[in-house]
């Protein structure tokens, strides 16, 4: 088999679009929105500028339907579609494209919202996984073929298929804006399995400052069996430790730098500039009680 051969069979397994008019005039009443529409929260966000754009220089990019029978169904641009019912059109210019899976119009329809208005976080999730599933060859190759298909840098498709573990309750706050999608995802990592525990530590979370937080991850994290009750206790403590800078001019770090090399052969051990000052600062303190 040539390289070409197997690098088509890493390909995608899904259609192709294929347009086959512009009606500048589809009943309204005509078009049904689609199920494979990956927009399915938050429909009507920012209907209202929508709106206003149209009353005000009309609808400048059409529509694109999938026909069904003597019906059509809406795959992209169902807020444009909304919009214009909302302000009493008839009409809607339109784009009819020839029969589709619903692979395939999920990925239209990710492909143009996306670069118009960021999805819901589980929305996101939801079509990647699907892409994912459905894509052929390796996990890399699927992770490469969805990002060039979606124009999505490798890394974010990465962190959204990871975030397929985020439960759907998680998901959720993140579409309300009370957690961040990081948060969710930092919550999940550190308490998997036990979604109750997620739960709780996401309704602490605004409670607890930056530092605490990376303290209750870490220690939900070292203590899987602890409560997130003491898991929070534990992370609103003073840490143990207290970190300070020292400065210094460059010819006192290199003295100190050769001093840790020297004490380091001595001893058989890595000894490093910081133990050196730790020391002369515990030196400092006994003699001077």
């Amino acid at each position: 088999m040539s390289n070409t051969s197997k690098k088509d069979d890493s390909k995608r397994q899904i259609g192709r679009v294929s347009f086959e008019k512009l009606e500048p005039n589809l009943p309204i009443d005509k078009i049904d929105i689609s199920s494979a529409n990956v927009r399915q929260t938050e429909k009507t966000v920012g209907l209202p500028e929508i709106e206003g754009s149209i009353e005000r220089i009309g609808l400048i990019q059409p529509i694109i339907v999938l026909r069904k029978g003597d019906r059509f169904e809406c795959v992209v641009g169902q807020r444009r579609l909304l919009a214009m019912k909302e302000i009493g059109e008839k009409n809607i210019p339109a784009l009819i494209v020839s029969s589709m899976d619903d692979l395939t119009q999920s990925l239209v329809s990710f492909a143009e919202n996306i670069h118009r208005r960021e999805l819901p976080y589980g929305d996101t999730i939801d079509i990647l996984s699907k892409l994912f599933a459905a894509y052929s060859g390796s996990p890399p190759e699927k992770i490469d073929q969805i990002a060039a298909d979606l124009g999505l840098r490798r890394k974010d498709v990465i962190y959204y298929l990871t975030s397929q573990l985020v439960p759907k309750e998680l998901q959720n706050l993140v579409d309300e804006e009370k957690l961040t999608r990081q948060k969710a995802y930092d919550i999940t990592k550190s308490f998997w399995p036990d979604k109750k525990k997620m739960l709780h530590v996401a309704g602490e979370v605004g409670y607890l400052t930056g530092t605490e937080f990376k303290r209750a991850l870490q220690i939900g994290e070292d203590k899987p069996k602890e409560t997130v009750t003491k898991v929070i206790e534990e992370a609103k403590k003073p840490p143990p430790n207290v970190r300070f800078t020292v400065i210094m001019s460059r010819e006192m770090a290199e003295k100190l730098r050769a001093e840790a090399d020297k004490r380091s052969k001595k001893a058989n051990q890595t000894i490093s500039i910081g133990d050196l000052i730790l020391t002369a600062i515990e030196r400092f303190l006994t003699e001077s009680v």
